[in-house]
């Protein structure tokens, strides 16, 4: 009997504990420091960064417009073979294209105010692998930054 109490006993004050020093341990967002890139930086980032997207007889990125809702969309690879693979289904579906091009990622940035401003949604296509070389990229800067 006199264990089960003092099992209670320390359970509570524990608790106590934790409620009493949390605003210590628990700091509010707000308060920690935000990581802000120059937009420079970011562009030095992104330059390095080659994306591909399928072009249109005229040389413009080829816009495709959802059956369903209407809606106008470009595709934006982070793969040279992915990009192949659907220019190729592209060309025997008989559609009107001319060629993949490659741009960095930087000059791609520069032009997304003009696509939101058309209301053009921007789909980033990216294998498996593209997306996990990615994230092993990101970490490489993050811990070179700190």
């Amino acid at each position: 009997m006199r264990m089960k109490s003092l099992t209670k006993f320390a359970a509570n004050t524990c608790l106590v504990g934790a409620i009493a020093l949390s605003p210590i341990f628990i700091t509010p967002v707000a308060d920690k420091p935000a990581f802000a890139s120059s937009t420079e930086s970011i562009e030095t980032i992104l330059q390095d960064i080659p994306v591909f997207f399928i072009t249109d007889q005229a040389d413009n990125p080829l816009i495709s417009t959802n059956s369903k809702s209407g809606k106008k969309f470009l595709v934006l690879f982070l793969s040279p073979e992915e990009a192949q693979e659907v220019f190729r289904r592209a060309q025997a579906d008989g559609a009107q294209i001319a060629h993949i091009r490659a741009v960095s990622l930087a000059q791609f940035y520069d032009t997304l105010n003009t696509f939101a401003e058309a209301d053009i949604t921007v789909r980033v296509q990216a294998s498996k692998q593209a997306l996990e070389s990615a994230s092993f990229l990101q970490e490489q800067q993050r811990e070179q930054s700190q």
